[in-house]
């Protein structure tokens, strides 16, 4: 059964329904059988998650939003509108949102699964990007996935838009 991560620190980098700050990911597993979105998206912990686990970036600013890959190309991370019930997504989940995770004692990376593009953030526009920018390492931070590199927080910002910022209490503000 795949795992969704749980809110870190009370939000993990899963979804949760519960109150908090912080952005969500839905964790899987790999099947030679079936595709990995085929599967359930389960709550699970920040730390369940292990190298090869596959998932799915959620983000909550008071509509559900799993945040895309696009397939490995270098533009902003499109957002698709998801539907969670408990803590299981219910809605369909697609190759286009699916994550490879790489844990390194805690600090994670997530890649489109099948390529060498990483989820990523610049300091210009506030973007979150895919590619393969070396500022593909995450932590865990006051609730919040944060950027190692550029120290910026990610969150869902004017709707689906997928961003970064400095700090998590004006624009990315009490998200699950």
């Amino acid at each position: 059964m795949n795992k969704l991560i749980s809110k870190i620190v009370g939000v993990c980098l899963g979804l949760s329904l519960a109150t908090g700050v912080g952005v969500g990911v839905a964790m899987g597993q790999n099947d030679s059988f079936a595709p990995a979105y085929a599967y359930d998206y389960d709550e699970t912990s920040w730390s369940s998650l292990t190298t090869g686990s596959v998932g799915v970036i959620v983000g909550d600013n008071g509509s559900t939003y799993a945040m895309g890959n696009d397939h490995g190309t270098s533009t902003a991370p499109s957002g698709t509108a998801v539907t969670v019930t408990g803590t299981q997504i219910t809605s369909t989940v697609t190759s286009a949102m699916l994550w490879e995770v790489t844990n390194t004692n805690g600090e994670l990376k997530f890649k489109v699964p099948g390529t060498s593009n990483y989820l990523y953030c610049t300091n210009t526009n506030n973007g979150v990007r895919v590619g393969t920018n070396s500022n593909n390492v995450f932590t865990l931070s006051g609730g919040y996935l944060k950027n190692s590199g550029t120290n910026r927080y990610v969150g869902v910002y004017n709707s689906q838009d997928w961003r970064c910022y400095t700090s998590s209490s004006v624009n990315i503000a009490n998200q699950t």
